[in-house]
């Protein structure tokens, strides 16, 4: 299910509950005033996902195609139904950054290691907030192991995992120390095989499937192979992927970053 129904599900689940509680026991029917349970008005808002988890330092809030783009929020009524036609208003109790209220849309000043809170609001109810990062421009992206190897067992039946593919992502021409770029969006794919069965990008704990990672603190992203070794056509191979990360829509200088594995016999 996608990440967008899956929160409209949850407020859906948490607007009857809350009405359920309301209708329970006069007391707690005081404390939820604010609920209403006219199906025409707001019972709950939520900050929709952002384009990106971090905005470089004056600039704008843009998506991986350097488009910018502002923060949504969503309304929706005592039966979870979203409401389009609620004013919503956007601020930050936070310096660094200047949201337009009634917009979204988001610009940055310099960058900074705390994170910055997002609010929307809707008559007097408001959002859980949302933390963005203002972050320096990236324009550099190396290798950590561009070359590495995967070693197999056609007994063991369970997939092989190599380690980590990693790449870091900093900023080098805005003073005498490297400065790492934090929760920026890194994208990867394999290129080959093309067999999607032998080769899955997974991410770093190897618990899921994923090609699309946010650097770390230390501007560090990662993303493993999990190889199913019974589906190799031949004893020695390869697996090769492509990492890509963006500014303005454009690549940053080193990208794209091209790991190979190579693929053994124990």
């Amino acid at each position: 299910m996608p990440d967008s129904h899956r929160l409209r599900a949850s407020h859906r689940f948490t607007a009857i509950i809350v009405a359920g509680i309301c209708a329970a026991a006069a007391l707690i029917a005081v404390a939820c005033a604010e609920i209403s349970t006219d199906p025409k008005l707001v019972a709950s808002i939520a900050i929709d996902s952002v384009a990106s988890p971090s905005i470089v330092a004056n600039d704008s809030l843009r998506d991986t195609l350097g488009i910018a783009r502002p923060i949504h929020a969503t309304v929706y009524n005592i039966q979870g139904t979203p409401l389009a036609s609620i004013p919503i208003r956007f601020r930050t109790p936070d310096s660094g950054l200047t949201v337009d209220s009634v917009l979204g849309y988001v610009v940055a000043d310099t960058a900074r290691a705390r994170g910055i809170r997002l609010f929307a609001a809707a008559g007097s109810l408001q959002a859980a907030p949302d933390t963005i990062y203002i972050v320096p421009k990236p324009d550099t992206v190396v290798a950590i192991n561009a070359t590495d190897s995967l070693l197999y067992s056609l007994t063991d039946t369970t997939s092989a995992l190599s380690n980590p593919l990693q790449l870091q992502l900093l900023n080098l021409h805005s003073g005498s120390t490297a400065l790492p770029v934090r929760s920026y969006i890194v994208s990867y794919r394999i290129t080959y095989p093309t067999d999607t069965v032998l080769a899955k990008l997974v991410t770093r704990d190897g618990s899921r499937s994923s090609s699309v990672d946010t650097t770390d603190a230390t501007g560090t992203s990662a993303r493993r192979i999990r190889l199913r070794a019974l589906s190799l056509t031949s004893a020695n191979d390869s697996v090769v992927v492509v990492a890509m990360v963006r500014y303005h829509g454009m690549p940053v200088p080193g990208a794209p970053i091209r790991f190979v594995l190579m693929v053994k016999p124990q």
